[in-house]
């Protein structure tokens, strides 16, 4: 009841499921806008609803005194699979893209590009790439080494000491004359 909301939304508030929930009174000032694009984890199946203030699924919901400005949607299970479009801060948002002062609710349910977006750009997948490709490299150069020590050691003898039948030491295959008293 009685909220004040601003800033950058998908949804102001959203009803998708209560029983006898009351919401009224609620505005928005200042610069708030509603964006969102239809994001990865959204199935083909999901009716993505476009970003606006106020929305509500009625299929599991009943008793609700809801203030006028209220949407009715057909899938509350797919507000939560919208991303912000891709481009980067879109707050303050104005209609060419960031860092304005507008205090419309634009903005629209796409990308700029209009493909849907949500994904990795191209410089953070050759990022990715030359990273995982410097780090095999350098668990194998790792691995020669510390290989190439532990045949060098065993081809010394491995520093292990060997008593022999008459308790003679032996170390790195040399015979001491006589054993520790």
């Amino acid at each position: 009841m009685s909220n004040h909301l601003s800033g950058a939304f998908g949804y102001a508030i959203a009803v998708t499921s209560a029983r006898n929930f009351t919401v009224q009174n609620n505005d928005l000032f200042g610069n708030s806008t509603f964006i969102g694009s239809r994001g990865p984890n959204c199935t083909n199946y999901d009716s993505t609803p476009t970003p606006q203030p106020f929305v509500v699924d009625r299929n599991n919901t009943e008793g609700l005194s809801l203030q006028s400005e209220f949407v009715q949607i057909t899938d509350g299970d797919s507000l939560t699979c919208i991303l912000p479009p891709d481009g980067g801060d879109y707050w303050p948002f104005r209609d060419d893209g960031p860092s304005g002062n507008n205090t419309s609710s634009g903005g629209g349910g796409s990308t700029p590009d209009g493909d849907g977006g949500g994904g990795l750009s191209s410089g953070t997948k050759a990022g990715i790439a030359v990273g995982v490709v410097l780090g095999v490299a350098l668990i194998a150069v790792a691995t020669y080494f510390i290989r190439k020590a532990a045949l060098k050691k065993q081809q010394q003898g491995g520093g292990v000491i060997h008593l022999t039948s008459d308790d003679e030491d032996v170390w790195e295959g040399k015979q001491n004359a006589h054993p520790p008293s």
